[in-house]
């Protein structure tokens, strides 16, 4: 048998032995039920930065007739000045008040969350996991909802 086999073999035993004693279930026992899972804190300040890209999409522009990929197309250039202008204003404790407010939604989600969408495509899918019917969690929106 090969060294990879024997060593698979060992770990799977480990963990159904584990499974038994500590009476769990064998995804715990083997080390796979937190894989790809996200840190609550993570979940809900992502939840809070798409909501405020949502706010930020709305006040791109008055004219209420542009379709969600327009704003999402200006956007993109909104957080390709916020770049420009020195990382976001990260060393900022606030938004100016004389820039537009679709910039101060985009400096707010920034201090939230590191990274910003940068494509128009990135921006809709936020916008999209920002809906009530797609955020996969009643509780997560509930903790997103007080700071």
């Amino acid at each position: 048998m090969a060294a990879g086999t024997e060593d698979a073999r060992l770990w799977f035993l480990g963990g159904v032995r584990r499974a038994m004693t500590e009476a769990c279930g064998l995804d715990k026992a083997l080390g796979l039920s937190g894989a790809g899972l996200r840190k609550l804190q993570a979940r809900v300040w992502q939840v809070r930065r798409d909501a405020l890209l949502a706010k930020a999409a709305e006040a791109v522009s008055l004219d209420p007739d542009l379709t969600e990929w327009a704003r999402c197309q200006r956007l993109v250039a909104e957080i390709a000045h916020l770049r420009r202008a020195g990382g976001g204003g990260r060393g900022l404790a606030e938004a100016p008040s004389e820039w537009p407010a679709c910039r101060q939604y985009l400096f707010q989600a920034s201090k939230l969350c590191r990274t910003l969408p940068q494509t128009a495509e990135g921006l809709q899918l936020a916008l999209k996991r920002n809906r009530s019917y797609s955020l996969g969690s009643a509780s997560t929106m509930m903790l997103a909802d007080y700071p």
